[in-house]
């Protein structure tokens, strides 16, 4: 029988992506689970493994409701403390809080800049030719999104694979990101497989090798042609688009770039 919902009182959501894990989420999530086991807590309470919530630079992170508290660099010490705060007294733990609705600011020593994206380089494209170029970003929250709105604008152009094979762009069909590791672009007649899921830096298999790793977005001096080319960890092209549409080129500008545009000629 599942849990009964309306005996529930507080949500953790702990999150479970790759940083997280990387600061012992997991062994947090164990202890302080153990512990609303054993202090009687489990019927009133609930926990739920997230994936990223977006602040890899204070992992481990929890997510408490109702209140929307965010907790930064949560151990299992302060887990538990989480817990008997909320539970006991229902009142956040103040000292380990991240954030709270409310609040005009985000409490971390760790803060970073949200502009990952650089501006647009004028110099020699891999074709040769004189254009602008930048790389955008490569997870697959960015990537899944980039390839259903390929898939759903019908974009007139070229898409080549890793050896040198060519589609239409438009033959693009569906796509199926079901697996784990693995997105499937199914044109008209065949299948093309790219990895975007999140592989691990120890994984010595071949995953490593074909995982796409940078996005470049470039467009071509004088011409109208524009395009995408996908890379691995060491550089090498793991697939490309070549396109002229200008729709499309603007949502890769507004969305997967975040706005920044080519502002002013070399």
């Amino acid at each position: 029988m599942g849990k009964n919902l309306a005996k529930v009182k507080h949500t953790f959501y702990t999150c479970d992506g790759g940083s997280c894990r990387k600061a012992r989420a997991e062994q947090t999530s164990r202890d302080t689970r153990a512990y609303i086991r054993n202090s009687g807590n489990w019927e009133n309470t609930h926990t739920i493994k997230t994936r990223c919530n977006g602040r890899c630079e204070d992992a481990p992170t929890w997510i408490v409701q109702p209140g929307n508290y965010w907790y930064k660099n949560v151990n299992s010490k302060t887990g538990v403390n989480i817990i008997k705060s909320h539970v006991k007294n229902n009142q956040p733990l103040v000292d380990s809080l991240l954030f709270e609705e409310g609040s005009t600011k985000v409490c971390s020593e760790n803060e970073r800049s949200n502009s990952f994206i650089k501006p647009f380089e004028h110099k020699e494209l891999p074709s040769g030719n004189k254009g602008w170029i930048t790389k955008g970003l490569s997870s697959d929250q960015y990537l899944y999104a980039l390839f259903i709105k390929w898939c759903d604008s019908q974009v007139e152009g070229i898409f080549t694979n890793r050896i040198g094979e060519k589609h239409p762009m438009s033959s693009l069909k569906t796509i199926d990101y079901t697996d784990e590791f693995t997105i499937e672009l199914n044109f008209e007649g065949n299948t093309e497989t790219l990895l975007i899921g999140a592989v691990g830096a120890n994984d010595k298999t071949e995953k490593q090798r074909l995982k796409i790793r940078g996005t470049f977005y470039y467009t071509e001096e004088n011409t109208e042609n524009k395009g995408i080319i996908f890379k691995n960890k060491i550089g090498e092209k793991v697939a490309s688009m070549e396109f002229k549409c200008d729709r499309f080129w603007k949502y890769c500008e507004e969305i997967q770039l975040g706005g920044i545009r080519i502002t002013e000629l070399a």
